[in-house]
C-alpha cells in the first residue's frame, strides 16, 4: 500500500512540476508552443517545445520567429527583409515562405527549444488526460485516508499492548 502511495505521489509531483514548467514562463512573456511539423529540422524537431519571447518583436536576420498567419502560428527563420517586412523560411524547406511577414504578425522570437517535450504537453491538453490526473488526485486522497487510518489503528494496538 505504501509503495502505491509513493508512486501516486511521484506521478502527481511530476505532473505539477511539468505544469509549472509550462505556466511559469508565461508570467515573464515567454510562450511555449508545440512544434507540429518538421519544417524547422534540425533546429526544432517535430514534437518539440519552442519557447517564444513575446517581448522581442524586432527580429534580426537569422532569428527564428513565431508569427500569425490565417489564424494559426508559424515558426520559421528570418532570412531577409523586404519593404519593412520579413522574408521567412523553414530550415528544412526548399524555398522561402510565400507571404512576407509584417511587424503586426510577429508573436515573438524563439529563445529555446526542447525536443520531444511537446508530445507530453500535447497529451496533457487532451480530455482523457484531465480525467487521469483527477483520478490520481482522488487516489492520492484515498491513499492518505487509508494509510492514516492504518497508522492510527497500529498506534492503538501498540498502546494497548503497553498496558
Amino acid at each position: 500500500m505504501r509503495v502505491l502511495k509513493t508512486l501516486v505521489n511521484i506521478a502527481l509531483s511530476i505532473i505539477v512540476a511539468f505544469g509549472l514548467f509550462l505556466l511559469l514562463p508565461k508570467a515573464f512573456g515567454i510562450e511555449p508552443n508545440i512544434v507540429l511539423s518538421g519544417s524547422m529540422e534540425p533546429y526544432m524537431h517535430t514534437g518539440g517545445l519552442a519557447f517564444t519571447n513575446t517581448k522581442d518583436l524586432e527580429p534580426e536576420i537569422g532569428d527564428v520567429i513565431t508569427y500569425r498567419i490565417d489564424n494559426k502560428q508559424v515558426t520559421h527563420r528570418v532570412i531577409d527583409t523586404e519593404d519593412s517586412c520579413y522574408v521567412t523560411k523553414g530550415d528544412a524547406n526548399e524555398g522561402v515562405d510565400a507571404a512576407l511577414v509584417t511587424q503586426e504578425q510577429i508573436v515573438g522570437t524563439v529563445i529555446l527549444t526542447i525536443p520531444y517535450v511537446g508530445y507530453v504537453a500535447s497529451y496533457l491538453h487532451k480530455k482523457y488526460a484531465f480525467f487521469f490526473i483527477a483520478a490520481l488526485f482522488v487516489l492520492h486522497i484515498l491513499m492518505d485516508m487509508v494509510c492514516d487510518d492504518k497508522s492510527e489503528t497500529e498506534k492503538n494496538i501498540l498502546t494497548q499492548k503497553e498496558f
